[in-house]
């Protein structure tokens, strides 16, 4: 698996957003590929005319501004099936995974544009600058296809619980991926998300990384490699799919799944009571834990209740 080196080599660097880890791995891996930037940061490498746009983002939720190299392992030197750390940091597998993947079908020449975002973690910042001040280039486009999803069967269809793409397209997408791929409502946010007012199918796709935005995140490679295939050898087929949104329809889908889920049998439980007591104290707790990093754990709490509830 050779042309994992490189995946290995992009999540080595702490990528918090302007940081100098973030801007040597852009240095390194995405500015060889012949890319433009706006005056927010963003890269773009556009191939062919397909009206499709691949997105990733090049930020983590890393807290540290240094470059600091971070050891990546491999379970098994001969035949690796699994990517982690072993430093008490995240991975970056999210969105690591996704510059590897884009970078992986500039090189196999698959029609799109590519769009490397900035700030994804701190709020969608890159991409909501793009829909604002750009919003006539992603006018000429019909899908938005994100690598930004943990596990390694979502299609998602809905994000925030608002409609991003509609079912029949999800499905064709899924069909074309294969690998047990299916429609997902659950999605939280990704720079897709900030699209959807505009482009009719907007969607995120899970590329395999599991337990984001924690020290104990890990990338499936075995699927990751799978993937990698269908979309390089299958890409010229994705500008088929069907295109049924219409952007200007807003559909806010509220899911009974939260309803239930929120009902769980921990609710007003004496953990549940003691934690709505005395949060002051959860949180010295787990920051005594070893979640030190606010941000870091926000976003653990909302991707785990996001997957959970919707």
């Amino acid at each position: 698996m050779k042309q994992l080196n490189s995946l290995y080599s992009i999540v080595q660097y702490c990528r918090a957003d302007g940081s100098e880890g973030e801007q040597l791995m852009i240095d390194k891996h995405i500015k060889p590929l012949g890319v433009t930037t706006d005056k927010y940061g963003n890269l773009y490498k556009r191939i062919g005319n397909a009206p499709i746009i691949w997105s990733s983002h090049t930020d983590t939720v890393h807290n540290l501004t240094a470059p600091t190299n971070q050891v990546a392992y491999v379970d098994n030197q001969l035949n690796p099936t699994k990517l982690f750390k072993t430093d008490d940091m995240c991975l970056g597998a999210d969105c690591g995974t996704g510059i590897w993947l884009m970078i992986q079908m500039i090189q196999a020449k698959v029609e799109g544009l590519y769009i490397f975002h900035r700030a994804e973690e701190i709020g969608g910042l890159g991409s909501d600058y793009i829909r604002t001040k750009r919003a006539k280039l992603l006018g000429d486009y019909k899908q938005a296809i994100a690598f930004d999803r943990f596990g390694t069967d979502s299609v998602i269809t809905h994000q925030g619980m608002s409609r991003c793409a509609s079912d029949n397209y999800g499905s064709a997408l899924s069909d074309l991926l294969g690998m047990e791929y299916g429609l997902d409502t659950g999605g939280s946010f990704t720079d897709t998300a900030n699209y959807t007012s505009i482009i009719p199918e907007c969607t995120n796709i899970s590329v395999g990384y599991y337990k984001q935005h924690s020290a104990n995140e890990w990338q499936d490679l075995i699927h990751l490699m799978k993937l990698r295939e269908v979309l390089c050898s299958k890409g010229h087929k994705f500008a088929d799919l069907p295109i049924e949104r219409d952007p200007s329809v807003s559909d806010f889908d509220y899911d009974e799944r939260y309803e239930y889920g929120y009902s769980s049998n921990l609710y007003d439980s004496p953990l549940h009571q003691a934690i709505s007591d005395y949060p002051d104290v959860v949180a010295q707790l787990l920051q005594q834990s070893g979640y030190v990093d606010e941000r870091e754990l926000t976003y653990l709490i909302e991707d785990t209740a996001y997957s959970t509830y919707y």
